[in-house]
């Protein structure tokens, strides 16, 4: 904590009425009034951190205004910032950050007694129903039903969801072999909300009162959901609304043994509910569409329901595997499979996904693993053999991505795409590659048009590479490997993965049907390159594979 920015706050504060209430004590507290248009507020500013890393703790100290749930407080009196990244500050202006949070508090409280703020406390509901503990809930159907609270076992542990009774798997993790237990769930078909003088309810009497004050006969449902259920005494209800999704639960397990028997139960219930203290349950929904959403930005889809199929594991292909995934590939009644002949030696962890563990490991079928464990809920299958003769077993695939950068192969799987193709095919393919010590890196989409396959980029042999971003395409470093192992190229990590980002993109953009520019270059070495627009490459003329296999 900043000396000199502590001391500026401290005289600020004193100079504004506010004292220090426990000198020598970290975090400084101090304490005074907000002063308002028309009276004033008791109030603690807590000052946690003079760098505004961390914001101010502000807290109203008035009873009757904290007996009462107030929009942007919570239970305690202390005032909810929408989001610390929202509340940029500036550490070299310490008096001006001070006031700015105190104003900001101010007007909150203002707007509390002036207005009607009902539609703020509908929307920060969630954090209105305050909560120690949460589980994560992936449901998918809309009526009061019972529902399973599953252990889902992963590498991390364990940890609790709440999931349909049908369901047979989660995006998580496996729950096959964890612990469960009956739960229900009711339906409410309108916002949740505090009205005027309510606050969070601490037993279940309380709760009752407060359900029967939404609507829906809410009060009357939760209460007969405390029941039998296929031999689970059910004590964890949740309430899913279309603004929250709240629960609790209590311990019924205290009541006298002749009310948890089946007969009368409800009604035992309801006339001990005042002594029966509950616990408040919050949720945080998890789903495929959460998890990939932010990589759509300006798209409307991701790679969800897709077919898509990868041509190398290395250097390019284990990073783009991952970042395919992260992208929805493999998902909904999507699939990815990953071919690759080759296994992992020591000298390709250093710019490979996968680690020291998967040394030795076939590429495809350890990058499987390890992005299984990472996304259970995911297609992923890899192939162990030569790509040339997995060709055939891909026809019916949407996408084909080749990630080998091997020139010789590349021609290939060209050659085989375009055919498919000129057959009536629908399969489409991405190329993408590095040019020498990894100076710049090229994505290429063919498709069944006029624009150039892989074989229209250098069509003869011994000729020039089209739109070629280096300056001396003669200069590549590269290392001659000891007796038994083969020369390499040296580069960086950073431009394996500047490749598969460039190639992610392209197909994210392909998958939303933006299919231009098709040519795409990325400079990584600006000295050692030079200026390639993205662009549609024509056709070449002299182009073998396009001549052999014309539309």
């Amino acid at each position: 904590m900043s000396v000199s920015n502590l001391s500026l706050i401290h005289e600020h504060l004193l100079a504004d009425g506010f004292n220090l209430i426990n000198a020598g004590k970290y975090p400084p507290i101090y304490q005074g009034f907000l002063k308002l248009k028309k009276s004033k507020i008791a109030c603690e500013i807590h000052v946690v951190d003079t760098d505004f890393i961390r914001l101010p703790k502000l807290k109203i100290l008035d009873d009757k205004l904290i007996d009462k749930s107030i929009a942007h407080f919570d239970e305690k009196g202390f005032y909810c910032y929408v989001g610390n990244g929202e509340n940029i500050i500036n550490k070299y202006s310490p008096k001006e950050a001070i006031l700015s949070h105190i104003n900001m508090m101010k007007d909150a409280v203002e707007a509390h007694l002036i207005n009607d703020l009902t539609k703020d406390i509908i929307q920060e509901f969630s954090q209105h129903w305050h909560s120690k503990d949460f589980y994560m809930s992936e449901l998918s159907k809309s009526k009061d039903r019972h529902a399973l609270l599953r252990e889902v076992n992963n590498d991390s542990g364990t940890s609790a969801i709440i999931v349909e009774c049908d369901a047979k798997y989660s995006c998580i993790g496996d729950f096959s072999k964890g612990k469960k237990r009956h739960v229900k769930i009711v339906n409410h078909s309108k916002d949740l909300t505090f009205l005027d003088g309510q606050k969070q309810p601490n037993s279940l009497k309380e709760l009752i009162y407060w359900a029967n004050t939404q609507g829906d006969n809410l009060g009357g449902r939760i209460v007969s959901s405390l029941d039998f259920y296929q031999g689970d005494l059910i004590d964890t209800v949740f309430i899913e609304a279309n603004n929250a999704l709240i629960g609790f639960c209590v311990d019924l397990l205290s009541l006298p043994k002749d009310l948890t028997r089946k007969s009368g139960f409800n009604k035992g219930i309801k006339r001990l509910s005042q002594d029966l203290v509950i616990e408040r349950l919050l949720t945080k929904k998890v789903s495929n569409d959460i998890i990939f959403k932010r990589n759509t930005k300006d798209m409307k889809t991701n790679l969800e329901g897709k077919k898509i199929a990868l041509l190398g594991c290395g250097t390019i292909g284990s990073h783009l595997a991952k970042m395919l995934v992260q992208s929805g590939a493999g998902t909904g009644n999507g699939k990815i499979i990953l071919v690759d002949n080759q296994n992992l030696e020591a000298e390709n962890v250093g710019r490979h996904f996968l680690g020291v563990n998967r040394i030795g490991q076939n590429k495809a079928l350890a990058c499987e693993k390890e992005l299984t464990r990472l996304f259970p809920n995911c297609n992923i299958r890899g192939v162990k053999a030569n790509i040339q003769d997995s060709l055939d077993e891909l026809y019916d695939f949407d996408l084909l991505i080749d990630a080998t950068g091997e020139e010789p192969l590349s021609v290939v799987v060209n050659e085989w795409l375009k055919k498919q193709q000129i057959s009536g095919n629908k399969i489409e393919g991405v190329f993408v590659w590095l040019f020498g010590n990894a100076i710049a890196a090229q994505a290429l989409l063919v498709q069944n048009d006029d624009n150039a396959c892989y074989k229209c980029l250098k069509p003869k042999h011994d000729g020039v590479w089209r739109s070629d971003p280096r300056k001396h395409p003669e200069t590549i470093k590269e290392i001659v490997g000891a007796c038994g192992e083969s020369t390499y190229v040296p580069y960086g990590v950073s431009g394996s993965c500047i490749a598969a980002a460039l190639c992610c993109n392209m197909v994210l953009e392909w998958a939303n049907e933006s299919y231009s520019p098709r040519l795409r270059t990325m400079r990584i070495d600006i000295e050692n390159t030079k200026l390639i627009k993205n662009k549609n490459l024509p056709v070449s003329e002299v182009c073998p594979c396009c001549s052999k296999y014309k539309s």
